[in-house]
Parts: structure tokens; C-alpha cells; sequence
């Protein structure tokens, strides 16, 4: 009776461990450092945002002028982030911080993606600007010239960056 139950084992166990081997060598196997989450990196504030309201387009624009479509959306989430900014950025403790987003918005509006491009270092500060975003979605339809799927972007938000300090020096006078 064994050697009947080893046999059917055999019989039956080795092919579907074969055969569950070799759909597994179809799919593409994990690296390690795939299956480890990345740590987001630390923001920092090194150009001008006031020029593209803190909105970069990451993707083709397939020759479809955004700027009007840009400057509405970066409106409805400027809108949403001050009603969430969190307490500590205001006087007197007035943090600081740079948080970055990246997303996707899709032809209808609806946006896919949204992740953390780079992080101030406050979890308030980080949340109330991904809370922002989700809050403000769905966004207008996509322009319907566009032929893209997606338009993928890049926001940043800045909380109580330093101002560039105007130049004390007296201008010097030409000679004559």
C-alpha cells in the first residue's frame, strides 16, 4: 500500500512540479532590489518655480499647447494644498520643506501614478501636498487635440522657502 501511495505521488506530483516550474521560467523573475522599497530622497529647492506655477511636463506634448490647461489645474491644486497645509508652516514655527510629485493625467482627467518624487523630511508637510493632489481629481479632460494617452508631470511644492535677498550694494554710478 506504500509503495501504491509513493508511486501516485510520483505519477501525479512530479509532472505538476514540472510543469509549475516551467511557467514560472515565462514570467520574469524579481530582483532583490525590486521587491525592497526605494526610499525617497530628500527635496531640495534649486530652480524657480513661480515661472510654471511648480508644474514641469515630463512627457510629450505632441505639439499641444498645455500652459492654459496647466495654470487652471496647478490653480485647483494650489487651491486644495492651502486649505491643508499643516499648522507647523505657519508663524511661528514656520517649517520648511520641498515635497515633489509625479503623475499622470489621463485623457478623461482622472489622474494615475501619483507617487513621491522626493520628500520634505515632515510627514505633514509630505501628506498635505499628496493630499492635495488626490483631493483635486479629476482634473478637466485632456486637451481633445492631444493624441497622447497620458501627460505625465512633475509638481513641487515648496513651504516657506528662503527669498532671495535683494542686493544692499548701491549701484555705482558710470564715470564720465
Amino acid at each position: 500500500m506504500r509503495s501504491t501511495h509513493l508511486h501516485w505521488a510520483l505519477v501525479v506530483a512530479l509532472p505538476l512540479c514540472l510543469c509549475a516550474s516551467l511557467l514560472a521560467q515565462d514570467k520574469p523573475q524579481l530582483e532583490d532590489e525590486e521587491l525592497i522599497p526605494q526610499p525617497v530622497p530628500a527635496c531640495s529647492l534649486d530652480k524657480k518655480l513661480d515661472a510654471n506655477h511648480g508644474v514641469e511636463v515630463l512627457s510629450d506634448t505632441r505639439g499641444v499647447a498645455f500652459g492654459t490647461y496647466l495654470r487652471h489645474m496647478a490653480e485647483q491644486v494650489r487651491t486644495n494644498w492651502y486649505a491643508l497645509i499643516p499648522q507647523a508652516a505657519y508663524p511661528p514655527v514656520r517649517e520648511k520643506g520641498v515635497v515633489a510629485l509625479s503623475f499622470r493625467i489621463l485623457k478623461d482627467g482622472s489622474v494615475a501614478q501619483l507617487k513621491f518624487v522626493c520628500k520634505s523630511g515632515d510627514i505633514a508637510l509630505d501628506r498635505a501636498a499628496y493630499a492635495a493632489v488626490n483631493k483635486s481629481t479629476p482634473f478637466s479632460s485632456l486637451p481633445r487635440e492631444f493624441q497622447g494617452d497620458y501627460l505625465a508631470l512633475r509638481m513641487t511644492f515648496a513651504y516657506n522657502p528662503d527669498r532671495k535677498k535683494p542686493d544692499k550694494t548701491p549701484p555705482q554710478e558710470s564715470q564720465k
